[in-house]
């Protein structure tokens, strides 16, 4: 949680102090060179924004001057600025203003750390924001990203399973969603070969809410970046810098066993969906709001009936260097392509992977929905049908699937 919270928050605020006693470094942080913690905290910061302002502090009640604190665990807090408390206990995450009520277990699980991470982050974000902008934020809520519950007593916390095979792994598309997913991966349980497909560079506007990507990094193959992270790690990679139809040209239709597509426009999501994959899991934003879904094939609805306009790109303020002008007004929208937006979607994805290990998979409606603006309690979350006028309920185009995947009944 400390170190994902810091990347996310170092790509949108230069004056970050961290207090934490420092340790040795536990978890594998690929292209960090560092033994401690306050190496990582230090290396990671300064490698994201080499012009900030990043230090250790030697305690939270000698950050006198902060705008807001981000509580990590339960630390004693005695600070007059406000203060964002996350945690996390196996597939759940907790923010809110002040510790949580229930007792945190410990149950050790990424999936439910990262989220916390991200949850927090816009809750830092929007006390940055609190005078500019019609922005909601989150007195208490535990969120579960194994059945997307809020609140809930009843809600499913199993271990992770000891290993899980995910087999042939297809990510179409290296954005900010995929980045976080793939800085989930190394920290689960989780083997796979994992086939990047993304034909575009690392540009500055990336580094803005990209969380594998760092300031040298611009100029690199994207695809080249997600290979370095998982170097050495249970996921084997195979990088193609190629658009997804001319990888489909070159390579034909694989059968693989999962497709990700985390791209953002729908003539790319159509061509996926046309290509007939036996199971895909997407994640997409749309300025505070993303989306992620399961698609079965022959059973849920499909990518055509999810997103039928295919000119439509996922537009995103800020997500280029010429950004909008805000409105002066206190209730005026703000609009932006910031770095929780899209990780959590990208760790929520990643979790999908995890849960396909489990006997009952899935245990969860297709299609989950949050606006980050407002609070989590907020979600959607429901099964979407096909639509009738898809091409999907075409008898000829469920006659051609089925033989696709050589299978008489789905």
């Amino acid at each position: 949680m400390c170190l994902f919270s810091l990347n996310l928050i170092a790509r949108f605020c230069r004056n970050v102090s961290v207090a934490v006693t420092d340790g040795p470094l536990l978890i594998r942080v690929p292209r960090i060179d560092a033994t401690t913690l306050h190496e990582a905290f230090l290396q990671l910061s300064e490698a994201i924004d080499p012009c900030g302002n990043f230090h250790i502090c030697s305690g939270a009640s000698t950050c006198t001057s902060y705008d807001v604190v981000l509580a990590i665990g339960s630390p004693n807090i005695e600070i007059k600025a406000p203060v964002v408390f996350i945690d996390s206990d196996g597939w759940r995450s907790y923010v809110g203003e002040t510790h949580p009520k229930e007792r945190v277990k410990g149950v050790e699980n990424a999936i439910g750390a990262l989220a916390a991470s991200c949850l927090g982050s816009a809750e830092v974000f929007k006390h940055l924001l609190r005078e500019r902008g019609n922005l909601q934020n989150t007195r208490n809520a535990w969120f579960s990203t194994f059945d997307f519950s809020i609140n809930s007593t009843a809600s499913q916390n199993p271990p992770l399973p000891s290993s899980i095979s995910s087999g042939k792994i297809q990510t179409v598309g290296v954005g900010a969603v995929a980045n976080a997913t793939i800085w989930a991966l190394p920290l689960l349980p989780v083997q796979a070969n994992l086939a990047l497909i993304e034909p575009e560079k690392i540009e500055l506007s990336n580094t803005n809410r990209y969380s594998l990507a760092f300031a040298n990094d611009v100029g690199r193959a994207k695809v080249e970046v997600a290979r370095g992270f998982l170097e050495g790690s249970a996921i084997a990679t195979e990088a193609y810098e190629m658009a997804y139809d001319d990888f489909v040209k070159r390579f034909g239709v694989r059968n693989d066993d999962v497709v990700l597509p985390l791209v953002d426009n729908n003539k790319a999501r159509h061509q996926v969906q046309l290509n007939m994959p036996r199971f895909m899991i997407h994640g997409s934003t749309d300025n505070w709001t993303f989306s992620v879904g399961r698609h079965r094939a022959l059973e849920d609805d499909c990518l055509i009936c999810r997103y039928p306009n295919v000119g439509e790109i996922s537009q995103q303020a800020c997500g280029t260097i010429e950004a909008p002008e805000l409105d002066s007004s206190a209730n005026a929208e703000f609009s932006a392509a910031v770095s929780f937006v899209s990780a959590l979607p990208g760790v929520i994805v990643a979790g999908e992977l995890v849960k396909m290990g489990y006997a009952d998979y899935p245990f969860t409606y297709n299609f989950f929905q949050m606006d980050m603006s407002s609070t989590p309690d907020r979600a959607r979350h429901f099964n979407r049908k096909p639509r009738e006028d898809c091409v999907c309920q075409k008898d000829w185009f469920r006659s051609v699937y089925k033989r696709r995947l050589q299978v008489n009944q789905i």
